[in-house]
């Protein structure tokens, strides 16, 4: 299963793991929500009645909320931003290298 946005640095692939060893609450916070890979996971877990995302760049959790709530324009926004994200890193990879 994959969980979130891709991107580099994505907690994807140790989010079902993160979530075993959470308990059952009201409220998840995922407070460095990135990809929001560990808000999706939370969702489908079932063990949260309220799952809140949050993330120094805003846009990813509000793409990843419009695509899980079935809207298209924020979340192509959302996608364009981590694609610009992504190019601005490897030109400053570059740049160093």
């Amino acid at each position: 299963m994959n969980y979130g946005l891709p991107y580099k640095g994505s907690k994807n692939r140790i989010a079902k793991r993160i979530l075993e060893v959470l308990p059952p609450a009201p409220v998840l916070y995922d407070v460095f929500a990135g990809g929001c890979a560990i808000t999706h996971a939370g969702l489908l877990s079932g063990k949260y009645s309220r799952v809140v995302a949050n993330d120094i760049n805003g846009m990813i959790p509000h793409a990843f909320e419009t695509a899980i709530t079935g809207g298209v324009t924020a979340l192509f926004i959302g996608v364009l931003v981590m694609l610009a994200m992504g190019l601005a890193i490897a030109f400053f990879r570059e740049m160093v290298l």
